[in-house]
Formats: C-alpha cells, structure tokens, sequence
C-alpha cells in the first residue's frame, strides 16, 4: 500500500472516507485519466495479473467449452479475451469496456447487483456471468492465500472504499440479482472461477 495512503486509513475507519482521495484530492480513476504514466502503469499491470492468471484459467476451467458467444466486462484491452478467444475460436467475443472500468472489485453490493441484473436480463435463459476474484476467509486464516487476500482488502479500502468478498458475499449478490445457480469451478492460483447461473 501507498505510504502516503496509510496516513489517512483510520478516516476510513472512522469516518467512511476515501484516503485517496484525502491523499490526492481526487479518485484513483480520475488520477489515472488525468495522468498519462500513471494510467498506463495501472493498465499494464492489470493486464500482467490478467496474464498470468488467465493462462492458468485456460488450463483449469472448462466451462468456455459451452459458450457461444462471450462478452468481457471491464475488458480492458482484450487481452483475457484474446487468450480465451484463442483456445476456443468458436466463440464470438465482445470486449466492453469504459476508461478506468472493472467488475465487481470496485463496486459496493448495491452497485454489483444493478450490474448483474443487467447481465441476467442480458443472457439467455441457460446463460451464465463467469466471474473471477479472491475471496476473503469466512474465518480469518494467517496462511499465504489468505494474507493476500487480506491486502487485497486493504488496498480496495483505501482506493476504492470498498472491500473484497467472501463466497457466501458472492453468492449472496448473484441470488439477490436473481440468478438461480452459483458454483465456484476452479482456482487459478488465489483467484477463484466463479459461475452465477440463470438457470440452475
């Protein structure tokens, strides 16, 4: 975490505020959009995690295998798309992405489930949302998995002001959305392949 960042972690403690905003005077995504390195250190490091945990997710998940068409939310620059796109080139891909854009990460509950109730209206009826993140323990645990996990929350709190999720947190948002099914398929190193099915 940004030592400039860690001055300001107990106002969001206390009182809900974002410490990067109390440290920069402005979000992280304004940041990004108005500071060229900055914006483009921020992609090329989201694209090196996407990377390599889509390259393991190619080897572990088989759930593309069924897909025709497959859209990527927050896409970035396509590059998970590509890899995916590339090792099943039946599938028709759409990259949609806005500048400074992800998924679920960045957003509260009440924002996630607007979001997925978009995509249930959006898919057809044995449609599915694949959706790939850390969970947090239900317990809290001091192994490696769970340490990062525990950063991870740390730094979403302090860009974001929001937190990382646990499975139940995570099935949760795709019942409250109306989704009928949830199943966690594989793992990709600390990242979990989550599937939130219309249709169970």
């Amino acid at each position: 975490m940004n030592t400039r960042l860690r001055y300001h972690v107990k106002y969001a403690i206390l009182e809900g505020a974002l410490p990067y905003e109390r440290s920069h005077g402005m979000s992280i995504f304004a940041h990004c959009a108005g500071d060229y390195r900055l914006s483009k250190l921020f992609n090329n490091a989201i694209v090196d995690v996407s990377t390599m945990v889509m390259k393991k997710i190619l080897v572990n998940y088989k759930g593309f295998e069924d897909v025709s068409t497959l859209v990527d939310m927050g896409g970035n620059k396509g590059a998970s798309l590509s890899m995916i796109i590339s090792k099943y080139p039946t599938i028709r891909g759409i990259n949609f992405d806005l500048p400074h854009v992800s998924v679920f990460h960045n957003w509260d509950d009440e924002h996630c489930i607007k979001f997925m109730k978009n995509c249930y209206a959006a898919l057809p009826d044995h449609g599915k949302v694949i959706a790939c993140e850390i969970f947090i323990p239900t317990i809290p645990e001091t192994n490696d998995v769970a340490r990062m996990a525990y950063n991870y929350d740390t730094f979403m709190m302090v860009t974001c002001n929001v937190r990382e999720r646990t499975k139940l947190e995570f099935e949760a948002l795709g019942k409250a959305a109306g989704f009928e099914g949830f199943r966690v398929a594989c793992s990709a190193y600390d990242f979990k392949v989550m599937e939130f099915l219309k249709k169970n």
